[in-house]
Formats: C-alpha cells, sequence, structure tokens
C-alpha cells in the first residue's frame, strides 16, 4: 500500500506539471517546481486517508466485542 500511495504522488504530481506547463504556458522550472510540490502533498494527503481508515477499522474491531 505504501508503493501505492508513492506512485500515485508522483503522478499526480506529474500530472499537475504536464496540466500546468501545456495549458497555462508556464516554463519548465515553474512546471517542475510545482511538480516537486504537488508530488509530496498529494502522498500526505493519501497516506493522511489510509491511516484515517485503518483508525476507523481499528475502532470498529474493538466495538465488536463489546457488541457481541
Amino acid at each position: 500500500m505504501h508503493t501505492t500511495i508513492l506512485l500515485l504522488g508522483c503522478i499526480f504530481g506529474f500530472g499537475t506539471a504536464l496540466f500546468t506547463y501545456f495549458s497555462m504556458g508556464f516554463g519548465l522550472l515553474v512546471a517542475i517546481s510545482i511538480w516537486a510540490a504537488s508530488g509530496p502533498v498529494t502522498i500526505l494527503l493519501l497516506a493522511a486517508l489510509y491511516l484515517l481508515r485503518g483508525d476507523t477499522e481499528f475502532q470498529d474491531e474493538q466495538l465488536q466485542p463489546e457488541i457481541a
């Protein structure tokens, strides 16, 4: 799962950089800097979602014995 998060972060970052480079006419350095900024942000967001999802599953497992 961790490699998937890293790959998605790189893909989203690269897609964002390509979009800004071709559609807005910015220079290559601006596109590379946007890629460098959006990649880690995407990785952090996906990791946070993954951790939050893991927490809810953990809480569900904790509540199961009390209900039963």
